[in-house]
């Protein structure tokens, strides 16, 4: 129940409330959003993705394989300085 107010305005205001409270009520008993995971949707995705997922692994380490090899034959502040330079580069 909305109290009536003696300022001006106050009935717009009420009303308003009014509205929200009944379009919000309406709205939350509507949608009831429930997640439902279906294996066999699942297992098509799963394999989908799976031969994009294994190729960026295998690019991910062609591209930092350089810095393992460094790292044996240079000391840790030329292998930093190289990959502080490498993540520069990779930025453009």
């Amino acid at each position: 129940m909305v109290r009536a107010r003696t300022q001006a305005g106050a009935g717009v205001e009420a009303a308003g409330q009014q509205h929200c409270n009944a379009l919000c009520g309406s709205v939350q008993a509507r949608a009831t959003i429930r997640l439902v995971a279906d294996p066999s949707v699942w297992k098509m995705l799963v394999l989908a993705a799976l031969p994009l997922g294994l190729a960026l692994t295998l690019n991910e380490i062609y591209l930092r394989a350089d810095t393992l090899i460094i790292s044996l034959y240079r000391t840790d502040r030329e292998v930093g300085l190289y990959g502080l330079a490498w993540r520069i580069y990779e930025l453009d």
